[in-house]
């Protein structure tokens, strides 16, 4: 890394961070490139101080938000039968109680 051109860009960032300004909107004002600023930003990250509001808790651009992880569907077999009725089988379903269902689903016959 060109000692000199670290420097100079170290110096840029230490701006931005003072600045409160969107990174973009400080490279628009100062006629700098935005890619090379998110060049040397990542280059340099963990190496600059973290911009802290009164509460002592990071203020910068982004929040950080747990994911969540959905749970995978659970996958269902769903039978329409002919008298309306619809059965939802879960994976990991008995078979015994399943052929117990039909059997007195067969026998019971609509009014």
């Amino acid at each position: 890394m060109n000692e000199n051109l670290s420097d100079v860009w170290r110096g840029i960032l230490r701006e931005y961070e003072a600045s409160g300004l969107s990174l973009s909107r400080f490279c628009r004002e100062r006629s700098l490139s935005y890619y090379s600023a998110t060049y040397w930003k990542r280059k340099f990250a963990g190496m600059l101080p973290v911009k802290r509001n009164s509460c002592g808790e990071c203020s910068g651009d982004f929040i950080e938000i747990p994911m969540i992880h959905p749970q995978a569907p659970q996958e269902k077999l769903i039978l329409h039968l002919n008298s309306g009725t619809v059965l939802e089988i879960p994976s990991g379903f008995d078979a015994a109680t399943l052929r117990s269902t039909i059997a007195i689903l067969r026998e019971t016959r609509p009014c």
